[in-house]
């Protein structure tokens, strides 16, 4: 696990989110650099929407420790 960096524009740790018992998003951990590029990839259904909804504040994490 890297610890958040002076340069990092977003740091999330531990994201959760849950729709009854379906985990749409199950403890991710990433970061973003300043002048970084990043790209979330996946299958459909990978929770990479939600994850994008919760960093944009339309949607609350059930669980997070997440810095923007």
């Amino acid at each position: 696990m890297r610890m958040e960096e002076k340069n990092d524009i977003i740091s999330v740790q531990n994201l959760t989110k849950t729709f009854d018992e379906f985990s749409a998003v199950d403890s991710i951990l990433f970061s973003v650099r300043a002048g970084g590029i990043f790209a979330f990839l996946g299958p459909n259904g990978a929770g990479k929407t939600t994850t994008i909804k919760m960093l944009a504040t339309c949607k609350n994490s059930n669980l997070a420790d997440e810095t923007a």
